[in-house]
Parts: C-alpha cells; structure tokens; sequence
C-alpha cells in the first residue's frame, strides 16, 4: 500500500487537464524509462513495450483543472479515480512485471478530442487492448454510444408581466426533454441558457444534451428520430457522435483469468460513457474495459478513489502480464 500511496501522491501533485498532460507525460516516461528501458515518447503519449500483443492503455488528462490529494485511505480531487487511479496502477504493474509481456499506453486527449487513441490506432498494428477506466474493477465487455446535440428551442418575446402574449422557449425546451426521454437512450443535460437581464421572455433557449444509448441502438434510427423531434421546437446540430459496441474477442478471457488468479473474481458491466476503447475497437483492436473507482463521483468536487481498490488493480495487471507470458 506504501507504494501506492506514495506514487498516488506524486501523480496527484501535477495538474494534467486537456492538453496540458506534458508535466505528467513526462513523470511517467522518467519512472518508466528506469525500470523497463523501453519507453517511447510521442506527442500524443507515452508507449512502454509497443510491440506486446497486449497493450493496456490509460489517459493522461483530467475533465477539469486542479490538483487531487491523498488523505488516509483515499485520493480525492480532480482526476484522483479518472484516471490518474488508472495511471498509477499501470505504472505499478510494469514497472514490476518480470518479464515484461504487456504493453502500455499513457494517452492525451481522452476528454477532449480523443486525439491519444486515435493516433495509437494509427501507429500499432491492432492488437488486444485494455483501456483502464472506472469499473470498480469490473469486467465492461459492452460501451454504450453517444449522440450529443446542441437543441436551439424557438420562441416568442413577450414583457415578462405578460407571458401569454409570448410563447417561453424554456417550457418548450422540458416539453422536448420529456419527448427525448422517451427514447431508448439516457439523457444527460450537459447546458441549458436563455434569457438575460432584460424583463421580457426570451426568443431562444440553447440546450446542449447527450442521449446515452446500449449498443443494441442504432446510432442512424435514433439520430433520425431525435432530429425529427427538434425540428417541431427549433432547429438542432450534432455536436458528437458515436456508437454503442459489444467488446467481442480474446481480450476478455484474458482478463477474467487475470482477475480471477488475483482474487478479484469476475463481475461484468456496461461501459455508459464513450472512452478510447472506441477509437481503439474503431481502428480493429480487439478490446475490453475495465479499471479502479467509481464512474459515477467523476468530473464531479465528490471524485475520490480508494487506494486499496488502485492496488487490486495494479494486482489484476500483473497477473494478466503472467497469464500472457503462459501463453
């Protein structure tokens, strides 16, 4: 747990938001370079054995600015579970593999543009991949897609006294979130604005949401379908998109083993939120999702992570280096 901790400490000590990730690149690739002499910088990452047949994968930045902390059992704060968790335990797990058989892969841009997997997929031949994310060390072999729009809900100005001479664009706008949370997808409402300082009704409210959708969902029939509903209140532009995808293939079994010798056990989950295992599976890997902490707390003031759970994963990690080296 000392390691852990201490390594937790450094990692949580350098501010790592969305293209900012060069000061923890580099923290990474140093520790790296000490202990497995094959470390490979790149402006999108940092590789550790790129040729292994397995390559576990890890994103670099945060969705917000800020450094975390650790207190007692606990790192909290702005990217302790997502994923500098992640990042400490692959770091953990090859920095003591022996022999090293796994890959890994330290990757900007996840909570941005997504820039990091996108190029790994371009330089590496497909291969199996584990993208580390928060699962509570469960097993993702489905990640749901996403459909983000940016709503614009028409209405009519009126003197505020005299809202029925005008027709509000913020009732419409819940009367269009109720006809979207008919559909088969969760709804996450990520902005909503309209009106000002002015007395009066607005003309418009901007409404940027993201529909969540399993990947038994169509992105095609589910587009359609809500770009019909928005054209009844306003007009709409998809901002983001994606598909929901089963993670089918070797990778998985390969990974339950590993969980299974490291005493974890195996349980399986859905992946709710779109992550590099998208590009990677995009580009042909053969991928699974899985990692330590609790999806739901991150992005948030509330994010925390156990250190214990950050050391069962470094665990499952170095027995997945094992199970390959029996292969």
């Amino acid at each position: 747990m000392e390691k852990v901790a201490e390594l937790m400490e450094e990692l949580c000590s350098v501010p790592s938001p969305s293209g900012m990730e060069g000061e923890l690149a580099e923290v990474v690739a140093e520790f790296l370079e000490e202990r497995t002499g094959c470390v490979e910088r790149f402006p999108w990452g940092v590789l550790v054995n790129p040729e292994a047949e397995v390559v576990v994968c890890t994103h670099l930045d945060t969705a917000t600015p800020g450094k975390c902390r650790v207190e007692g059992e606990w790192a909290r704060g702005s990217g302790a579970c997502d994923a500098k968790a992640s990042v400490c335990a692959l770091m953990l797990a090859l920095g003591e593999a022996e022999p090293l058989r796994i890959g890994g892969a330290f990757l900007v841009g996840e909570e941005s543009t997504g820039e990091g997997s996108e190029a790994l997929g371009e330089v590496l031949e497909p291969r199996m991949g584990v993208v580390l994310e928060p699962t509570s060390l469960r097993l993702a072999t489905r990640v749901y897609g996403t459909l983000e729009v940016e709503f614009r809900v028409a209405g009519r100005s009126a003197h505020a006294a005299t809202p029925a001479c005008g027709v509000n664009p913020v009732v419409r706008s819940f009367r269009l979130l109720e006809e979207l949370e008919a559909l088969p997808a969760r709804v996450s409402v990520l902005r909503i604005s309209a009106g000002g300082d002015v007395y009066a009704v607005p003309e418009e409210c901007r409404m940027l949401v993201d529909l969540l959708f399993p990947p038994e969902v169509e992105l095609e029939e589910l587009r359609e379908r809500v770009m019909g509903l928005a054209s009844s209140y306003g007009t709409a532009e998809v901002v983001d998109e994606a598909p929901g995808m089963v993670l089918r293939g070797r990778c998985a079994g390969l990974v339950e083993e590993a969980l299974r010798r490291a005493g974890v056990g195996v349980r399986r989950c859905s992946m709710p939120s779109w992550c590099d295992a998208v590009n990677l599976q995009l580009a042909g890997w053969d991928t699974v999702v899985f990692g330590p902490g609790e999806l739901g707390v991150c992005h948030t003031g509330e994010e925390r992570v156990r250190l214990e759970e950050v050391r069962a994963a470094a665990e499952v990690l170095l027995e997945l280096n094992r199970v390959v080296c029996a292969r």
